[in-house]
């Protein structure tokens, strides 16, 4: 083996090591404390099916809407990015609805399906995306 190897060796196993310690040390505070460290805590969960769109939120917290509810799909836009999430899909119910940031697994997922809605404003919707200020665009609103 080459003293080049030899080094490169070391330092991935101390890379290595370093990388177990922490994941280990991680481990035992969220033992010992109950909670998990911001960057590992939980992640709000996306999920949707053919009977309404579900959000859980880090905190437990749900927020949902029907389908069949549904009454209008909202872009909203801020000028906090791009450190941070400047995104949110608003799905507005008669009675329930969800907001939703874009960040999300399955967002693109979910706006394909909202496009399928009858009357979806595509040109809205591409507008939004190139919006770095703080605005509202109305994409879909269920016709009476």
């Amino acid at each position: 083996m080459t003293s080049f190897m030899l080094e490169l060796f070391v330092i991935a196993t101390s890379v290595v090591g370093m990388v177990v310690a922490i994941v280990l040390a991680l481990h035992l505070v969220e033992k010992r404390t109950g909670k998990k460290w911001p960057p590992l805590a939980n992640k709000p969960r996306l999920e949707f099916d053919e009977s309404r769109v579900l959000l859980t939120r880090s905190n437990g917290k749900v927020e949902e809407v029907a389908w069949d509810d549904l009454q209008a799909v909202i872009i909203e836009t801020t000028d906090q990015g791009p450190g941070v999430c400047d995104v949110f899909i608003i799905l507005v119910g008669k009675s329930s609805g969800c907001v939703i940031p874009q960040d999300l697994e399955k967002t693109s997922e979910l706006l394909t399906r909202l496009q399928l809605l009858p009357d979806f404003d595509n040109r809205r919707l591409i507008d939004s995306m190139g919006s770095s200020e703080n605005e509202r665009f109305l994409c879909w609103e269920r016709k009476f």
